[in-house]
């Protein structure tokens, strides 16, 4: 089994205009020719399968019977639901997944390599640049991932030690100015070129309290990730 997480696809955003790369976050204007349309970038589960001549299982494939003699499968989190076992399991294309700033990557991260392997009957390879990164340091050791991922959401003002709410637009306006919020981030864009803020809220503010101050925004409550 050759595992990538979805998010994993994406390496970076290409500017529609010049083709210049720029890495996370997407930049309001390229640095190259001033264009503000974006696309993401990264290899892909078909363009995996295709070079290693497997077969993809992925959220638009229904496993079948004959696929269970397959030799290698290229597969995202689909997988998991399958009762299916692999001599070896390759875990590759998530290192920049360790920085993105979303409240719940290392334990998501953590949970997949669980999950990855109880799939594995041999070998379970992870494919990382970091190999001394704390998520691999407390593999086994849950109760120190813990208070260490605690320890580090509070001083982010992540949950539970805030409330998170992600605004969007579809024209770029000034960020609203909303009384009793902890922080909140600047505008940026987005790949699909809306613009966002994250507002971090006091964990029991109710929401009712902001929408007078966020008129013009989206507002999504306690979203999973902040990209």
């Amino acid at each position: 089994l050759y595992f990538t997480p979805r998010k994993g696809e994406y390496l970076g955003f290409v500017c529609k205009d010049c083709q210049e790369i720029a890495k996370y976050p997407t930049p309001l204007k390229c640095a190259k020719c001033g264009g503000s349309s974006f696309k993401p970038y990264g290899i892909g589960t078909q363009a995996l399968a295709r070079k290693m001549s497997a077969t993809v299982i992925d959220q638009s494939h229904r496993l079948k019977i004959e696929n269970l003699e397959l030799k290698t499968v290229v597969a995202t989190h689909k997988i998991f639901d399958y009762d299916l076992m692999f001599e070896t399991v390759i875990l590759s294309h998530f290192d920049h997944l360790l920085n993105l700033p979303d409240p719940l990557t290392h334990e998501k991260l953590r949970e997949t390599i669980i999950k990855l392997a109880q799939l594995t009957k041999a070998r379970l390879i992870i494919k990382t640049r970091f190999p001394n990164h704390r998520i691999f340091g407390h593999f086994n050791q849950p109760q120190n991932f813990f208070e260490h991922e605690l320890k580090l959401r509070q001083g982010a003002s992540l949950p539970p030690y805030s409330r998170l709410l992600k605004l969007k637009s579809r024209k770029e306006i000034s960020p609203p100015k909303i009384d009793g919020a902890i922080k909140i981030s600047p505008v940026h864009k987005v790949a699909n070129n809306d613009y966002q803020i994250i507002v971090h809220l006091e964990p029991d503010m109710p929401i009712s309290k902001i929408l007078s101050s966020a008129r013009g925004w989206k507002i999504e409550p306690d979203p999973d990730s902040l990209i």
